[in-house]
């Protein structure tokens, strides 16, 4: 995950990925939001 150069595609992840995201967040564990 490269969220250095992603200033330009970071509002389309969030807008598109925000889904994609919380599913791989609740696989992995709700514990690793904390982390975040």
């Amino acid at each position: 995950m490269k969220l250095l150069c992603v200033d330009k595609v970071k509002e389309k992840y969030i807008k598109e990925g925000i889904e994609d995201f919380l599913k791989r967040i609740n696989y992995f564990g709700k514990f690793e939001i904390l982390r975040i």
